[in-house]
C-alpha cells in the first residue's frame, strides 16, 4: 500500500524548478478523501513523472500545469482519479488513437521541436493497466492544452472502506495549491 497523494507531492515537487524557469504556475489539489492504492512506488512515480514532466515540457512560457486527484461522487468513489491538465500546444483529436503507441509523438514538427523517442506515454499507459487502472489523453486541438486523466482503484478493505481510513496515516487529504511564478 503507498499513500499516492504522497508520491504526487514528492514528483510535483521534482518539477518545480523546470516550472519556475519557464514561468510556469504549477497548480495542485489533492481533493480525493481517499489516496491509499496498491501499487509499486517506484512506477507509480514514473507515470506521474511522465505525466507531468509532458506537462511542462509542452506549456509554453507562462503557461500552467494543474494536478488534480478526485474520488467523490462524480467519479467511480473506488478509484484515485489524477487529472493533469496543461495550457500547452495540444494534441490535434486525429492523433489521439495513436497517442499511446510506441515511438509515437504526433507529427514531425512536435518531434523537432521537443524530441523525445515517444515511449513516455506507452510506458505510462503499461504501467496503469498493470496496476489495474487506465490512463486516458483528451485535448481539444492544436493550442487548446491537453488532459490526462489516470484512474487507479484504490485499496480497500473487506468491509469497503478505503485502507487510508483504518491502517496508513494519510499525510494530504486537503486541498493544497503550490504555485510557482
Amino acid at each position: 500500500p503507498i499513500d499516492a497523494h504522497v508520491i504526487l507531492q514528492q514528483t510535483v515537487e521534482l518539477f518545480q524548478q523546470p516550472a519556475a524557469e519557464k514561468a510556469i504556475r504549477l497548480e495542485t489539489r489533492l481533493d480525493a478523501q481517499h489516496s491509499v492504492i496498491s501499487a509499486d512506488a517506484t512506477r507509480f512515480r514514473q507515470i506521474l513523472w511522465n505525466l507531468i514532466g509532458n506537462a511542462v515540457k509542452f506549456t509554453p512560457l507562462s503557461g500552467l500545469v494543474s494536478i488534480r486527484t478526485s474520488n467523490g461522487v462524480e467519479t467511480d468513489s473506488h478509484c484515485l482519479v489524477i487529472s493533469v491538465r496543461d495550457t500547452g500546444i495540444g494534441i490535434d483529436p486525429a492523433l489521439l488513437p495513436k497517442l499511446f503507441r510506441a515511438f509515437e509523438q504526433g507529427d514531425l514538427d512536435v518531434t523537432r521541436t521537443f524530441g523525445g523517442l515517444g515511449l513516455g506515454l506507452n510506458i505510462s499507459k503499461t504501467l496503469a493497466n498493470m496496476h489495474g487502472g487506465q490512463l486516458e489523453a483528451a485535448s481539444e486541438g492544436r493550442n487548446c492544452g491537453a488532459t490526462f486523466t489516470l484512474s487507479i482503484p484504490l485499496l480497500l478493505s473487506d468491509d469497503k472502506k478505503s485502507v487510508a481510513d483504518d491502517d496508513i496515516e494519510v499525510s494530504s487529504t486537503s486541498t493544497i495549491t503550490t504555485t510557482t511564478n
